[in-house]
């Protein structure tokens, strides 16, 4: 087993360029491979469509844990990137479609991923909401907050 300090660090390291460390070790067989210690898990990703959010999303399912993507993003993007992922990695991507200032599509989208995904291990919550400039439009008000459930709300 890993030293706990380790796993982190290649993880953000293999992370950061969305591409495998290059490391050997006796069961690579001269094969660099990323590390697999999180196969066997399954991690949510809220605004993993894009930025440090697909980053993230990369490091995990490089590290062998199945993923479900969040975020903005056309179907045709979300599909490119569940493909690539997929290819790239082995393991199963889904896409969670929610709205995070909405409480029940928040509980909705992590009982789906749950149930795609078989179980639900690690939760990164990387969303944000941006103001747009001059001339842009924003999907969100600028006012709103994202608001999660806290766990003291009767279900």
């Amino acid at each position: 087993m890993a030293e706990p300090g380790r796993c982190a660090f290649e993880l953000l390291a293999w992370g950061q360029s969305g591409t495998a460390l290059a490391r050997e070790s006796e069961d690579d067989k001269g094969v660099n491979k990323p590390p697999r210690f999180l196969a066997g898990k399954a991690a949510l990703v809220t605004g993993s469509t894009s930025g440090i959010g697909l980053a993230v999303i990369k490091a995990l399912a490089g590290a062998g844990a199945d993923v479900a993507l969040n975020g903005i993003a056309s179907s045709q993007e979300v599909q490119r990137l569940r493909d690539q992922i997929a290819a790239e990695t082995g393991v199963k991507v889904v896409y969670a479609d929610a709205d995070l200032r909405k409480p029940a599509q928040i509980r909705d989208a992590v009982k789906r991923v749950a149930d795609e995904l078989g179980r639900l291990d690690i939760v990164h919550n990387n969303a944000g909401r941006s103001t747009p400039t001059p001339g842009e439009h924003s999907h969100y008000h600028p006012h709103s907050q994202p608001h999660l459930p806290s766990h003291s709300q009767s279900h």
